[in-house]
Order: C-alpha cells, then structure tokens, then sequence
C-alpha cells in the first residue's frame, strides 16, 4: 500500500503544475504575454524531463524509506497539536497582511517562528496518518489545530490546503463529516481569495484565475526552455544565489531594510512574468530540476528520502483527497526547494529539519 500511496503522491508533485498549464492555455488570460512561448521541442524536454524525475524520485524515496536510525526521540501528537497552535495564533496576532510578500519581513526570529510553525504544521498532520491515530484522537484536539490551522490562510492555495486537512482528518475521525465538510468550501474560497484583492473582480475571472496561479511554475519553466527566462544559464543561477546569500546575510546580520537585484530563482521567475522586483514565484519541482540542473540532486535526494521515510509508516489506503492534502501540506517546501542553495533560507532549515525529525523521531498519541 506504501508503493501505491507513493506513486500516487509523486504523480502530484511531477505533473500538477503541467496539467494545470494545459488548462490555462484553454482558457482567456490577459495579458498575452504573461505566456511563455511552447513549441514540439520544448513540449518534449519538458515530458522527458517530468518523467525521468517522476521515476527517479518514487526510486529513490522506495529504496532509502528504511535508512534511518534508531528512533530514540518520542514526539507527543497532542503536545505537537498545542506547540502548532500556538505559533499560528501567533503569526495571525503580530504579522500584517502579505508578509510573505514584502521584503525584509523574513529576519531574525520572524523568520525562526515562520518556518517552525509550518514545520509543526507539517508534523501533526503527517504524523496523525503515520500513527494511525483517528481511532484515538479527541475530536477537541482536532478542531482546535484546525481552527488555528485557518488563521494561515492568506491566498487561495492556503485555503485549499487547509480545507483538504479538515477534510483528511475528520473524515479519518468521523465517515460523516465529509458531508458536513461541503458547506465550508464556499467560506475557505471567499476567505482565500479576500486576502489576494477584490473578491468581486476575483470571482469573475476565478477559473481563468486559478489556473494561471497553479499553472505559474510550469509557464516559467518553458520561459527557461525557449530562452525568454531571466536566467539563460548556469552562470546566471550562480550569479542568483550569490546575491540571494548576500542579501540575506545583510538582512539577518547588517538590518537592512531593502537589497538590490534578483535574490532567488523564485524572484527571478516573477521577474520574467513581470519585469518586477517586487516579489517571488515558487519555480516548482520540475522547474527547479531543469533551471538548478545538478545543483538540485542533493536536494531531490533529500527530500524523496523524507517522503519515503513517511509513506513507510502508512501502510493503509489513502484516498485521492487525502493524497491531495499531504502533497499540499508538503507543496511549500518541495515547490521552494531551489531556495534552499541561498544557504541562510529557512527552506533550508526547514529540509534539515525534516531530515533530523525521519531520523531519530517517532510519534505517539
């Protein structure tokens, strides 16, 4: 059941962002030139690409899931639950709107509780499927992470998250909560979309809309295919990362407020959509693949090491939405993973941190 769930977790990772492209090229999006350019070659580089690394990570995440140690450190579920809340209670308290998206927000112990936040985030709701815990969880515990779990919400993907892990876990807790379930997705959808602008205008172009943003990492990678990216080669991705590092040395450590140039590949990516700095596009998993070449292995073997270590634990069936939810919960970390090379990123933490956790942690309720 493992392999299955893999599989089923990888096809998502690997081709989300394209089929999502394949429905925004058939629908109106304004305007033109936010589309990169595709012909025959690009179409099967980028396919050949998808699938190699398709195969690679579900090998390399079925052959390293039993490479850990002995597992000495125990991990209260409900101890994580009340640490989870309470970084995001916090979060939602001291942080203004779009922090993600201003520069020299992420410094110092903002940046500390952020990526903690999400990775205690990532741990409850992981380990509540490792442990096989919907059988023994009080439903108070879920529904206080949950209602502090919507405090995160701050776009569309977020809310879409966050539905799907009140999906995957009441309805783990209890088979009728699905139907109970469906009254709240017009209010995570409202809520998503309130945090990105006008709700009005947004609800009159919502699918053009959706699918655009999912289709985001593919559109830059076919920038970078046909050429029309700001990074042209592997001398550009250097340049990148090294006045990403300054950067952000000079947030952490000089306090400054602004820092000049491209400092990320996501940044770069929203460069070549917008000719602006102002701010960052996840280039994905396969976009990363084809821009860091093999600057990304390390990174790629990481993180499918990781995912096998989970998956190993859940020897049970999941179902689509529940797949779903995991590699949403999941998506900010392997979508962002080429940030992790401007080494003082909390990606990076966030990477070894996971590692430590497959490592030497296990679970209990």
């Amino acid at each position: 059941m493992s392999l299955r769930n893999l599989s089923i977790f990888w096809l998502f990772v690997v081709f989300w962002d394209a089929a999502w492209m394949i429905v925004a090229r058939n629908v109106y999006i304004a305007p033109e030139y936010l589309r990169s350019t595709v012909d025959v070659y690009s179409v099967i580089v980028y396919m050949l690409g998808s699938i190699c690394l398709f195969l690679c990570s579900l090998l390399v995440s079925v052959k390293l899931k039993s490479c850990t140690l002995r597992k000495s450190l125990i991990f209260n579920w409900r101890l994580l639950v009340i640490i989870s809340g309470a970084f995001n209670i916090y979060l939602f308290v001291m942080l203004a709107d779009n922090y993600r998206y201003v520069d020299g927000s992420f410094t110092g112990g903002v940046l500390l509780i952020y990526y903690l936040s999400m990775l205690f985030n990532i741990m409850v709701v992981s380990s509540f499927f490792m442990i096989q815990a919907s059988s023994k969880v009080h439903i108070g515990y879920l529904l206080f992470f949950l209602i502090c779990f919507t405090l995160r919400i701050d776009g569309l993907s977020m809310a879409l998250m966050v539905f799907l892990c009140y999906y995957a876990l009441l309805n783990r807790r209890s088979k009728n909560a699905r139907y109970y379930l469906l009254v709240l997705i017009p209010f995570f959808g409202l809520y998503g979309l309130a945090e990105k602008g006008d709700v009005v205008v947004l609800l009159q172009n919502i699918f053009s809309w959706v699918s655009f943003r999912f289709a985001i990492p593919a559109e830059t990678t076919f920038h970078y295919i046909s050429g029309s990216h700001f990074i042209k080669n592997f001398e550009g991705v250097v340049a990148v990362l090294e006045n990403g590092f300054n950067c952000r040395f000079a947030f952490i450590f000089e306090k400054l407020s602004s820092c000049n140039g491209v400092k990320s590949i996501g940044n770069s990516n929203y460069y070549t959509l917008y000719s602006m700095l102002k701010g960052g596009s996840s280039p994905g998993y396969v976009g990363a693949v084809f821009i860091l070449n093999i600057l990304i292995i390390p990174l790629l073997v990481a993180y499918a090491w990781i995912m096998g270590v989970i998956f190993r634990y859940i020897q049970y069936r999941l179902n689509f939405l529940e797949l779903l939810c995991l590699f949403f919960l999941f998506k900010p970390l392997h979508s962002n993973l080429s940030d992790s090379y401007s080494i003082l990123s909390g990606n990076l933490g966030l990477l070894v941190l996971m590692g430590f956790i497959s490592l030497f942690v296990k679970y209990r309720y």
